[in-house]
């Protein structure tokens, strides 16, 4: 009897892992991308984008999305975009919001998104990145992000071996940022620390490997107690209260401290851009399921953060931006879905409204600095 319940349970497992419920081991590459060949081409401190990509057809020299409209106009650019790829936008490089808003500004704009980035390596990247003069300077953090805030290694939540290695940052006794670099690890421990056969303690920081925070589980013998155990995972809880797998981490009581870990990166930031005389701008950028639960509800998953920021940043002069509700109005009775292309990534429609909106808002600033400097 009891082997049969070991095939059931190993079986349910299985399932489980298909729909995202049950940690799977990351599945290796397809291609001859090897480990040793990512460590050759990553950026040591980041990541990505890789060395001998920047100078290219995708980034220039700076690691600056190309911008064509951007040739129209001369001089320095007036906005610089930090994100991920919401921010460096899935559309031709005519189409994407940074190309637009330097339309809209009629001034080049420095788009530095980079597809897969948490928030963290946004900020860090801001860091890095210089001379950057640009009057403003823009972090936008879509709602997903959280869950990239909080690990050290991306595979672990993509179920993919991309060598998605990266920094993060902890909050110390203080209660303060305090950054923990990129791993540096071999191919062999990097395959250890994926399939739990070394001891977590190895490879600290890190949320979502078997056993740490998150209660992600490995499908391991005995599979009825492995079961039981995954109960505790981030994404089983998800599924059982039907919500998406980032919104429990938008909680204050959540063990990760993912919500006080992003405000405080975002306020890094905010601050940052302040003693280097520049004007900081956070944007919040919603997901489909954001916007779902926003025109069922009137909550958003993230609005803890939003009023968190409001509250910590408004005396400082900083402006805090939602898209979310800017979004749902544009709807006008459509489906959500319009907004979104089978990526779940904004559609073009989107990308106008978003550079429309981030636009207006400049100028509303600019314009409001002269009255008051008359």
């Amino acid at each position: 009897m009891g082997g049969v319940l070991e095939i059931v349970s190993y079986a349910t497992g299985r399932m489980l892992q298909n729909r995202w419920s049950m940690y799977d081991i990351p599945k290796p590459p397809t291609d001859d991308f090897s480990f040793d060949k990512y460590i050759s081409r990553r950026d040591p401190h980041l990541g990505w984008p890789y060395k001998d990509q920047l100078g290219s057809k995708r980034y220039n020299h700076r690691g600056a999305r190309p911008c064509p409209s951007c040739e129209n106009y001369p001089g320095q650019a007036c906005v610089s975009l930090f994100g991920d790829s919401f921010t460096q936008s899935p559309q031709p490089d005519h189409l994407t919001w940074g190309n637009l808003l330097a339309d809209r500004l009629k001034c080049p704009v420095d788009n530095f998104g980079v597809g897969g980035y948490g928030t963290d390596q946004a900020l860090i990247r801001y860091e890095t990145i210089t001379p950057n003069q640009s009057e403003f300077v823009v972090l936008a953090h879509y709602s997903e992000n959280i869950i990239r805030n909080l690990t050290r290694n991306r595979d672990f939540v993509t179920y993919q071996q991309w060598y998605a290695l990266k920094p993060r940052f902890i909050l110390n006794n203080e209660g303060q940022l305090q950054r923990v670099s990129i791993p540096q690890i071999t191919g062999e421990e990097y395959q250890a620390w994926l399939d739990s056969s070394q001891d977590g303690d190895s490879f600290p920081h890190e949320t979502f490997a078997p056993g740490g925070a998150a209660g992600v589980t490995l499908l391991k013998f005995p599979y009825t107690l492995s079961l039981l155990r995954n109960l505790k995972d981030f994404r089983m809880q998800a599924k059982m209260r039907k919500q998406p797998d980032y919104a429990s981490f938008y909680q204050a009581g959540n063990p990760a401290q993912g919500l006080a870990i992003t405000q405080k990166i975002l306020e890094r930031f905010s601050e940052l851009a302040q003693k280097r005389q520049q004007r900081p701008l956070i944007l919040l950028l919603p997901s489909k399921k954001d916007l779902k639960h926003y025109l069922k509800t009137g909550d958003w998953y993230y609005e803890n953060l939003y009023f968190n920021l409001r509250e910590s940043l408004t005396e400082s002069g900083v402006q805090v931006l939602d898209f979310g509700p800017h979004l749902a109005q544009a709807l006008k009775g459509r489906n959500p879905e319009v907004f979104f292309d089978a990526t779940n990534h904004y559609v073009p429609e989107a990308d106008a409204l978003l550079a429309d909106y981030v636009a207006q808002t400049i100028k509303d600033i600019q314009a409001s600095t002269q009255v008051f400097s008359n």
